[in-house]
């Protein structure tokens, strides 16, 4: 990814998309405020970044923040070099993204609490002077809280039918979904909330990013990505993405260097 909120802090990265993970390496920029639908688990190997949880900034190496939380970073200008390392997006539909996002959240927290105890749940991931290789995060994020509550089949057979959904193109409505997997739209609304810690509006927007970038890493231009994945335009995929990274594809996908498989 190139360029910041305001284009003048630089994201040069290498990304690499799996199923339910987007892992980013090299150097971070800044990103204005956003929430993303993923569990992010950001570490600097050198430098540090200012984290903004809405009320106060602090200066971190490492933070798990969870999905849905509004937050914003730039690098820290007490720093001499830019902030270098990596951050992983993990889908909530996982063990790993449950335990890391029950780790990072926490309900009822006081105003400008927030980004400390996002600091606090990276505990663990500094274990040397680089800091934890990204490939071992999610073997041991599963340690850091209780095993994955069962995922209930109707919330299962809803994330199997999605991709079909999102290929289709149009709106994707819970009711359809769930006439399809027996239960209500209140109902699977409900365990989208409870189980994936997400509404699911929040959760569609999201698997439609993952599949814009997947058909950018293919080469798609942006208004190529927008349609693969059930964007209306452009500019439905620049307003969704800004919202959820805080910056905007041209600058982040025009830049970024896949790591194809």
């Amino acid at each position: 990814m190139t360029g910041g909120a305001d284009g003048a802090a630089a994201w040069q990265v290498r990304a690499d998309l799996r199923p339910g993970v987007l892992a980013l390496t090299g150097h971070l920029g800044a990103a204005g405020t956003h929430a993303h639908a993923a569990v992010q688990v950001l570490v600097c190997t050198r430098g540090a970044v200012l984290l903004g949880d809405g009320y106060r900034r602090a200066a971190v190496r490492a933070a798990v923040i969870p999905a849905g939380a509004r937050h914003c970073v730039t690098p820290d200008p007490g720093e001499p070099d830019p902030p270098q390392g990596w951050s992983l997006y993990v889908d909530t539909d996982g063990a790993a993204g449950q335990a890391l996002h029950r780790r990072a959240a926490e309900r009822d927290a006081p105003p400008g609490a927030a980004v400390t105890r996002w600091a606090a749940a990276a505990a663990g991931l500094l274990t040397g002077p680089d800091g934890m290789p990204p490939a071992d995060v999610l073997a041991v994020a599963e340690r850091f809280g209780p095993p994955a509550e069962p995922r209930h089949p109707a919330l299962s057979a809803a994330l199997a039918r999605l991709p079909d959904a999102l290929a289709a193109g149009g709106p994707v409505r819970i009711t359809e979904l769930a006439a399809r997997t027996g239960v209500s739209a209140g109902r699977l609304g409900h365990l989208f909330g409870e189980q994936l810690g997400l509404p699911f509006p929040a959760w569609v927007r999201w698997a439609r990013l993952r599949a814009a970038m997947d058909a950018a890493r293919g080469g798609a231009n942006l208004t190529e990505a927008a349609h693969a994945a059930g964007f209306a335009d452009g500019a439905h995929l620049t307003r969704t993405f800004r919202a959820m990274f805080g910056i905007t594809p041209s600058r982040a996908l025009g830049g970024t260097h896949w790591q194809n498989r």
